[in-house]
């Protein structure tokens, strides 16, 4: 009979859930009360029986046999694989540490932007966890709407870790987004309390920003650009955690974002890309969207052939009216240097279809459009209390959004907001919307 030793013990309301590490990983709940790692065996009736108390390195060992790191695939595009071999030990290095706390039973909480570029990141992980051990009652999901990692979210994870004792540590894992001022104060507490977390980005670093984050990745400090994307940067994670291959996630990745790097002739990637990004954009239920936003629910809709070019097709019906109608209806301004500026209002837009597309999500795409007939444009959407903003690359370095955005909010107390240099997004909660709009597109050389 083989015998396991107890790596993880998570109390629950009647009973306990014990992480047995052996020959395989086994998950066992029990009302009995056992000691972590203790030496057990599994009876026919699935009941833990002891055998003896083992030890943290006897533990540590087994958990190693089958959490190992594997090598990253090699990538054809010379600037992606230059970028990639120089973050190659921090990845390794990251995904050797969840792969053991996952292996454990540690409680693991995975936040990914709710994008088809943060969602193709997280279904990666997804996959490479599962290769690992299908049951993975120790890991909780999350879509992230806000661009945040919030103080509310710092303690929801602290909850979630704190009703468990595992060998390994906890782990945080953030994938493509929270890379912002407005995670300073949630940051600092990960820093006090010497949370582990894996932080996968390729959004713009504030100064001093990941000091302390030792297991913070990001393209951007390794002479990469943001359009190495962070969906792209969690496949090579996923790859290292498993040996999975994930050539399809990361062409998805960067078609989601618009990455330069994005082939947009690969069909099968782009529709993936189509079809994250709906299931990530709509709020309100519809007859297309029946469970929850997580990976396990994407992969079930991306594995099925017929569903998936169903919702293909009806994103991009959606899309195409939308785009079109943002054509029709915006508002163009002349700005410096010859820029085009198209301001949009989304209320116009999005009031035929209920919760799709979002609007940071509908500036992409408009965008693309409008950058087609004028490669010197930028795109504004506003809505409510929102405005997002595109910008064709060529012009990027010679604007700045950033810096303006800087500027604005500095001089307004309830602003907020950040991005990329071609893609940025701003948060008005002063109801000073109008008021920032301007001053925006002032900043653009709009007169307004």
């Amino acid at each position: 009979m083989d015998t396991y030793i107890i790596s993880a013990i998570k109390e629950r309301v009647s009973d306990r859930l014990y992480t047995l590490v052996g020959k395989c990983v086994l998950h066992v709940p029990s009302k009995a009360a056992f000691s972590l790692y203790d030496s057990v065996t599994i009876s026919n009736e699935n009941e833990i029986r002891l055998v003896g108390h083992s030890s943290k390195r006897a533990c540590s060992i087994a958990i190693g046999k089958i959490a190992k790191v594997y090598k990253r695939k090699a990538i054809e595009n010379e600037e992606l694989e230059e970028v990639a071999k120089k973050m190659e030990g921090k990845i390794e290095r990251a995904a050797k540490g969840l792969a053991r706390a996952y292996v454990s039973g540690a409680p693991i909480s995975i936040r990914f932007h709710s994008d088809g570029d943060g969602a193709s990141g997280a279904l990666a992980v997804y996959y490479a966890l599962s290769a690992l051990s299908k049951s993975m009652p120790s890991v909780r999901w999350e879509a992230q709407h806000s661009i945040a990692y919030t103080l509310e979210a710092f303690y929801s994870d602290i909850g979630f870790f704190s009703n468990c004792n595992s060998a390994e540590k906890p782990k945080l894992v953030i994938i493509d987004f929270g890379t912002s001022p407005e995670s300073n104060e949630a940051v600092n507490e990960i820093r006090k309390k010497g949370i582990d977390v894996i932080w996968l980005d390729h959004h713009q670093i504030p100064k001093g920003f990941s000091k302390g984050l030792k297991a913070y990745i990001n393209p951007l400090e390794y002479g990469g650009e943001s359009d190495f994307t962070a969906g792209y940067l969690a496949c090579i994670f996923a790859e290292c955690i498993s040996g999975i291959k994930t050539d399809l996630l990361k062409s998805a990745s960067l078609i989601s974002d618009s990455s330069i790097y994005a082939n947009k002739k690969d069909a099968d990637a782009a529709k993936v890309a189509t079809v994250l990004d709906f299931i990530t954009g709509v709020k309100k239920y519809t007859g297309y969207i029946a469970g929850p936003l997580v990976p396990s629910y994407f992969a079930k809709i991306i594995e099925d052939k017929e569903k998936l070019d169903e919702i293909n097709a009806y994103a991009n019906m959606v899309i195409d009216d939308m785009v079109n109608t943002g054509i029709k209806i915006a508002k163009r301004h002349a700005g410096k240097d010859g820029i085009e500026i198209n301001v949009v209002d989304f209320e116009e837009v999005g009031k035929k279809y209920s919760g799709y597309v979002l609007p940071g999500r509908y500036s992409s795409k408009l965008h693309e459009k409008i950058e087609a007939m004028n490669p010197k444009s930028v795109t504004v959407v506003s809505f409510k209390n929102s405005i997002s903003i595109r910008i064709s690359r060529g012009i990027t370095k010679k604007l700045d959004i950033l810096k303006g955005i800087d500027s604005i909010k500095a001089e307004h107390e309830g602003v907020t907001g950040g991005g990329h240099e071609s893609a940025a997004g701003v948060l008005v909660w002063n109801g000073n919307i109008k008021e920032v709009l301007r001053e925006l597109l002032a900043y653009m050389g709009a007169k307004v």
